[in-house]
């Protein structure tokens, strides 16, 4: 849609009815290639139909995944699973090369956790949490996924950085519109989850605790099958209120990334071992998530544990509902 806003309807015109190649010359073309193909197509693709895709599958003797129940572009709606098909997909072609891995048996391994926290705002709790995590659970290895500048914030105060934060983006500068640097940070919010998938498939992890970290969170929930982890959510905040200001449009996106979050919750509930409420119940506004939708502190008071304040005993209960998970 932005590339089509970039130009001009007589150009979008002109693309139209172009292509001088027929059906039969571009099965020709496609039956003389060599190279390995995969062929990726939602069953729900209301602008090409799948026949489409299963016709050019057999016309390059391609592999065939059906992305079920998935529409048109089905890559940008299910970007995780996605990118993984591509990987298996190269991995496959690629010359066989040798590797050398190291794998611990169960017993063996250290309690490890990894802690990802959701920018500089949830550094100075998240602190407080792991020292009162180590002070009931000795021996156990904390790490950090943080992009910068959480990260420099982190190494300061002696914290053991996983390498592999390196590759993390930095959130870009939005303004203080938050909803608006929500939306727009997809791109940030995928790569963390997919560097999170990386490092658990590599190496064994016991616990992960994402605090504020998005976009864990919505793609953990998108792909349940990849949860092999104990995993704790932390949070100071459930859902969108709009202004009294806010035009239509932006009421509709709201209630729509609300009710998006609440069908992840209640479809699987599961992948949150421990959901934390970093505050009271007071903290939350009571106000409906959407029109025929529940109030949202009615909501959190069935779906979080409230630790209550920071500097009133929160940390300790919040470390204490870790712990449970160790």
């Amino acid at each position: 849609m932005a590339n089509g806003l970039q130009s001009t309807p007589e150009t979008l015109i002109d693309t139209v009815g172009t292509n001088p190649m027929t059906e039969q010359e571009a099965i020709e073309l496609i039956r003389r290639t060599r190279c390995p193909w995969l062929v990726v197509h939602g069953d729900g693709d209301a602008l090409q139909p799948h026949a489409r895709g299963e016709r050019l599958a057999a016309e390059a003797n391609a592999s065939l995944v059906t992305m079920a129940g998935a529409g048109h572009c089905s890559g940008n709606r299910d970007p995780v699973r996605f990118n993984l098909l591509i990987r298996e997909f190269t991995e496959g072609i690629l010359p066989w090369r040798p590797r050398r891995r190291v794998w611990t048996r169960a017993r063996s391994r250290p309690r490890r956790v990894l802690i990802a926290p959701g920018g500089p705002e949830t550094v100075s709790r998240d602190l407080l949490i792991a020292d009162a995590l180590r002070a009931r659970r000795g021996g156990i290895r904390i790490e950090w996924l943080a992009a910068e500048p959480a990260r420099t914030l982190l190494a300061d105060h002696g914290e053991t950085i996983h390498p592999a934060s390196a590759d993390l983006p930095g959130p870009a500068d939005r303004g203080p519109d938050a909803f608006f640097a929500w939306r727009e940070s997809d791109e940030v919010h995928l790569l963390s989850f997919m560097i999170l998938n990386d490092v658990v498939d590599e190496e064994p992890v016991d616990l992960v605790v994402a605090d504020g970290a998005w976009g864990i969170d919505h793609h953990l929930h998108e792909n349940p099958e990849l949860k092999r982890f104990a995993y704790a959510w932390l949070t100071d905040g459930v859902g969108w209120v709009p202004e009294p200001e806010a035009d239509e449009r932006r009421r509709y996106l709201m209630t729509d990334a609300n009710a998006e979050m609440l069908e992840q919750a209640e479809r699987y509930p599961r992948v949150r071992d421990r959901a934390l409420f970093i505050g009271d119940t007071g903290d939350l506004p009571s106000a409906a998530f959407g029109a025929a939708m529940p109030d949202i502190r009615t909501w959190a008071k069935d779906h979080f544990t409230f630790t209550g304040p920071v500097a009133d005993g929160g940390v300790e209960l919040a470390a204490a509902r870790l712990a449970e998970l160790l």
